[in-house]
């Protein structure tokens, strides 16, 4: 770590990690791990192989770039929630899927986007979803289709927790509209 006052200092820490170790480090990082990962990625995929994939590279990634910030003599626990930070750092910029496309819907719920006419209180249901945004109106459609949360959080490309939390908001959003 020393050197004469011409040469720049080299942390410890950055003299650990030259190319073969930080693919050396990297490799045993992931072995131990690979598994949390994985679950962890599943989880941010909401169930989706495909995305849950991506991700997963998305997180070996930014482990890589991120290697030499580990310091070398960690416990297990600690390169463990090393990975977790790193990885949910990951996934919470991760873009999620776009709002649902609607040529996947079909043309009559395209249309109305809200209550389909044979709905018995279709009327009451459009003065309900004229406050509401139109992602709002969006989720309250994909709710009269008798969908799980886990299907309309899908759909809306968000998490199942976000859902609920939106729900209540278009709730409150139509009591304070005196609408229920």
């Amino acid at each position: 770590m020393g050197g004469t006052p011409d040469t720049p200092r080299v942390p410890r820490s950055m003299e650990q990690d030259k190319p073969n170790n930080g693919y050396d480090r990297l490799d045993r990082l992931i072995g131990r791990h690979r598994g949390l990962i994985r679950r962890l990625c599943w989880r941010g995929a909401h169930g989706n192989e495909a995305q849950c994939d991506d991700l997963v590279q998305d997180c070996y990634v930014a482990l890589w770039q991120r290697i030499g910030a580990l310091r070398s003599n960690v416990s297990r626990l600690e390169e463990a929630a090393w990975v977790v930070w790193n990885c949910r750092d990951v996934l919470s910029h991760h873009k999620r899927r776009p709002a649902i496309e609607t040529e996947t819907l079909d043309p009559h719920l395209a249309d109305t986007l809200v209550a389909p006419d044979d709905h018995p209180n279709a009327e009451f249901i459009e003065e309900l979803a004229t406050c509401l945004n139109d992602r709002e109106r969006l989720a309250l459609t994909l709710m009269l289709r008798d969908l799980t949360d886990l299907e309309i959080a899908e759909h809306l490309g968000m998490r199942v927790d976000s859902f609920q939390r939106m729900r209540l908001r278009m709730i409150a959003k139509m009591k304070n509209n005196n609408k229920i």
